[in-house]
């Protein structure tokens, strides 16, 4: 098997290092293949009953598995949209339990509600910038059984797609609000501050850099730019017929 890259090892290490890790990394730089590296040293290794990932549809139902199915063959894998996944849920019999975030809430409700013991205490957060939103009824679902977890991942290339705000509910969703908080209002305050009808939020000098000093320690950046040799974007003009 081909091993691991420079960055994945990075990756890894640091996830296996921190119970709750951010690892927001540009694409391209690996982040699925680090994070099955790290998962197979804590199945194996850390006693971790199971992992459960969340992430869009199309890369929780064909990325996941290629990925597992090329870099660790010897997971099991469930998806939990499947008959089949739903009774390895059950029968507790998957390594790896696969959902996507536009089923989020029927997830929660089907194999999270009204359950005090589950087979997954490890949870991945592919594409993490999907819980952004304080008011997602997806993120208030899925963070109501943060308990059951005692390790979590997220993982993106975009963690600030708008403003430094948008940190707050994804780094909630890993840390349980030990960092900024429970109340997105009180943390924006604290932060930011309003027009005089409310509606505009702008971060107060020097906001930024306590924003990324508060989560510093379980955060781990890495730019394409330092990790790949790239050539020059060579840009041709092809005329075609529509």
């Amino acid at each position: 098997m081909t091993p691991p890259l420079p960055q994945q090892v990075l990756m890894s290490q640091f996830m296996n290092d921190h119970p709750v890790s951010a690892i927001f990394a540009d694409p391209g730089l690996g982040k699925t293949r680090g994070t099955l590296d790290a998962i197979t040293e804590q199945l194996n290794d850390c006693g971790t009953k199971g992992v459960l990932i969340i992430a869009p549809k199309r890369v929780s139902a064909l990325t996941w598995p290629n990925e597992v199915a090329k870099w660790c063959p010897q997971l099991r894998v469930a998806n939990l949209r499947t008959p089949e996944g739903a009774k390895a849920w059950e029968d507790k019999s998957a390594d790896i339990y696969l959902s996507n975030v536009e089923y989020l809430q029927q997830t929660c409700a089907k194999f999270l509600d009204k359950r005090k013991k589950i087979p997954a205490d490890f949870l991945v957060l592919d594409e993490l910038t999907k819980m952004k939103s304080h008011d997602s009824k997806r993120a208030k679902a899925l963070f109501a059984h943060h308990a059951k977890f005692s390790r979590f991942v997220g993982l993106t290339g975009t963690p600030i797609p708008n403003s430094h705000l948008d940190l707050y509910n994804q780094i909630k969703m890993l840390d349980g609000g030990a960092r900024f908080g429970k109340s997105f209002h009180a943390f924006r305050s604290r932060y930011a501050t309003s027009d005089f009808m409310g509606f505009k939020w702008e971060l107060v000098p020097g906001a930024k850099e306590l924003i990324e000093e508060k989560i510093a320690d379980i955060t781990l950046t890495l730019r394409a730019k330092d990790w790949l040799k790239i050539p020059p974007v060579t840009v041709k003009e092809i005329d075609v017929t529509l």
